[in-house]
């Protein structure tokens, strides 16, 4: 009886098994056999350097070899946008390698103009700076502060934030996901989006973030940027740095959908987007590079790069990770300005070729 039992039990584990060897190969075939279809070798050089391929709906995990001859993986959406566009393997990383026309077209398709409801005039309460408090910053701050003063800014304070041999004894030292990264930036922005929220608890107020290097440009001397004018009525964060590069006015200024990129020199934020930036770095740490996590929390941001970060992951380990942790409502309605009004001296806009879509000259 005994016997009989096993004999069944092991032609049940053999049928299973070969059953699942059937599924098993004719899906490779029907990968192996669409693939050349999907990733063309002349579009996608990568292939030449690639292992451990697998494409899902429309995702594409993959191994790349870096110039050390290490493997570094890969994971990547393949935006409807971007199909058969030429993607190459930079450096062990997935990256998009555009024309110029294609760059411009897909962008602006990306990132199309603003035509819903606005608010007629936004007052922004404050403006922060986040600054070190040594010799060579305080200078750096006196200096940014004075030109400033050619402008109309919100009543500015000044928070003074962390150096690498201070960090650890940072309020919020403890969320940082990878300590060996760059985390001085977040964690003095986390501290003051917290004192911020916390000064306003019965307000959605604007605050002005400045970094101590920052630049007014574009706009006329005693232009007024403590107002913005028909703000898209659901916006949480505004990025004035994106855009033309050339002379505008406050009330001229229009608005495009924003997510992904990088570059924090000054953003304007309301007390329900600190919130949720917040809430985020609580739930999951801060896991990336100065403000890189900050900007895959908007709507619209996904598994796929964009120009704002040179058409590729490789500044958060090859993939967007932060995206999908984070739910619908908790997702920040985030914009840009259509002219870059703020620059700074350490990384300015023209010279810098990765920087090119987002400077239109």
């Amino acid at each position: 009886m005994k016997l009989k039992k096993l004999l069944v039990l092991l032609l049940l584990v053999t049928v299973c098994v070969c059953i699942a060897r059937y599924i098993y190969i004719n899906s490779v075939n029907r990968f192996t056999n669409n693939f050349g279809d999907i990733f063309p070798i002349k579009n996608n050089p990568w292939i030449n350097t690639s292992r451990n391929i697998s494409y899902s709906g429309n995702t594409l995990e993959v191994e790349l070899k870096n110039d050390k001859n290490e493997w570094k993986y890969n994971k990547m959406e393949i935006h409807p946008l971007l199909a058969n566009k030429l993607l190459i393997n930079d450096n062990g990383s997935l990256k998009y390698k555009l024309t110029q026309e294609e760059d411009d077209e897909i962008m602006n398709k990306l990132f199309p103009l603003y035509t819903g409801p606005t608010v007629p005039s936004i007052h922004i309460d404050i403006s922060v700076m986040l600054s070190i408090n040594n010799p060579k910053y305080n200078k750096m701050r006196s200096e940014t502060i004075k030109l400033l003063d050619n402008y109309k800014i919100p009543p500015l304070e000044v928070f003074y934030g962390y150096t690498r041999e201070t960090v650890k004894q940072a309020k919020f030292y403890n969320l940082m996901y990878n300590k060996e990264r760059r985390i001085e930036l977040p964690v003095g922005l986390l501290e003051i989006y917290e004192k911020f929220v916390n000064k306003y608890p019965n307000k959605n107020a604007w605050m002005l973030y400045l970094e101590d290097d920052v630049r007014i440009v574009n706009l006329e001397p005693g232009s007024d940027v403590s107002i913005l004018y028909n703000v898209p009525s659901d916006a949480e964060l505004i990025r004035p740095f994106i855009g033309s590069n050339k002379m505008t006015t406050m009330e001229s200024v229009k608005y495009r959908k924003s997510f992904n990129g990088v570059y924090n020199h000054a953003v304007y934020i309301s007390v329900s987007g600190c919130k949720k930036v917040l809430k985020y770095a609580k739930k999951h740490k801060w896991k990336y590079n100065s403000d890189i996590d900050l900007y895959r929390l908007a709507v619209g941001a996904g598994g796929f790069p964009t120009g704002y970060e040179s058409w590729s992951f490789m500044y958060s380990d090859n993939q967007n990770n932060i995206s999908n942790l984070i739910p619908e409502e908790d997702k920040i309605r985030m914009y840009s300005m259509d002219h870059i009004i703020f620059n700074q001296t350490s990384l300015p806009c023209a010279p810098f070729k990765w920087f090119k879509v987002i400077c239109i000259n």
